[in-house]
């Protein structure tokens, strides 16, 4: 029997997560084999979506209990001017979604384009997209060139065929509005407040195995390694804080509430500002720290939340 079988599918996860790779041969006897590093569910591919997210009669995403939406983080014509000044008007701007079985998904799977996509659980109008310094030029030529930069915080817009597949505003009937007028209309945020289905929370923990709460030793070690990883730098806003005087200004934050839960996916690094805006506490840090950071935004040119 032929014991060097590939694995190459399981590989390759392997390296997305981080983990170290045992070797073995199937002779052995394998027991409390552990992957080390966390797993990132923030821009997991389509490809994970499409096979293991669940989907309601509205084409809406979820895992863990969260509804998620999609988008391309690396536009192949996409300016840095478009990024910055006009994402909804421009046709090289690709749209976000808010389904994952709409025309423009479809058509993409069944052209084995899906791995374009990101996926992201911050239901917000806004998105890091890389832009080209500017177009290439000539009569059909498609695609950007020059310097490339990540631009934060980009108003992408809605695919309308996202809002045609859940019929937003009865749009399938309204003909009087331009695609622009549709995107401009949408409110991500509220949409999803009003659509989220119940059914499709599922509680992670059961009365019996629910963690004693609390910050304890794990979460502070996690807490710095995140920190240290990501060079003190805020994962919702961008903010970075890696200078020693700001370093204070990061918290690593629950994403559910549940302080026992220190699994990676629901730990994440936000600035006092993003903290307070996304969290369930609307005072946390002392005022003297959110004013810091809230002065180092206007420095660095960040959006303030709070």
């Amino acid at each position: 029997m032929n014991k060097n079988i590939q694995f190459l599918g399981l590989d390759n996860l392997i390296k997305k997560m981080g983990a170290t790779k045992i070797p073995w041969e199937l002779d052995q006897n394998i027991s409390n084999i552990e992957l080390t590093g966390p797993v990132e569910y923030t821009n997991t591919t389509i490809n994970s979506v499409l096979e293991d997210f669940e989907m309601d009669d509205k084409g809406i995403m979820y895992k863990d209990g969260r509804a998620w939406i999609l988008y391309i983080m690396e536009p192949k014509s996409a300016t840095i001017d478009d990024l910055k000044n006009n994402p909804k008007e421009s046709d090289d701007v690709p749209r976000y979604h808010i389904t994952g079985n709409c025309r423009t998904m479809e058509g993409m799977r069944n052209k084995n384009r899906k791995d374009r996509y990101v996926t992201t659980d911050l239901l917000i109008e806004k998105f890091n997209v890389w832009g080209f310094e500017r177009k290439k030029k000539g009569f059909r030529i498609f695609g950007g060139e020059g310097k490339r930069e990540k631009i934060p915080n980009v108003a992408l817009g809605v695919c309308i065929h996202c809002l045609q597949r859940v019929n937003y505003n009865k749009i399938k009937t309204e003909k009087k509005k331009s695609n622009l007028e549709w995107r401009e209309d949408f409110d991500v945020e509220k949409w999803f407040r009003e659509n989220i289905q119940e059914k499709f929370i599922k509680p992670k923990y059961t009365s019996k195995n629910y963690p004693d709460p609390g910050y304890g030793n794990k979460f502070r070690l996690r807490a710095t390694e995140l920190k240290v990883r990501n060079n003190w730098t805020c994962l919702h806003c961008k903010l970075n804080c890696s200078k020693p005087r700001y370093r204070n200004l990061i918290h690593c934050d629950h994403k559910s509430g549940n302080t026992g839960d220190n699994s990676w996916e629901n730990l994440r690094l936000l600035c006092i500002d993003c903290h307070r805006y996304l969290g369930q506490n609307k005072t946390v840090g002392s005022s003297r720290d959110f004013q810091q950071c809230v002065s180092l935004k206007k420095v660095q040119n960040i959006r303030i939340f709070s």
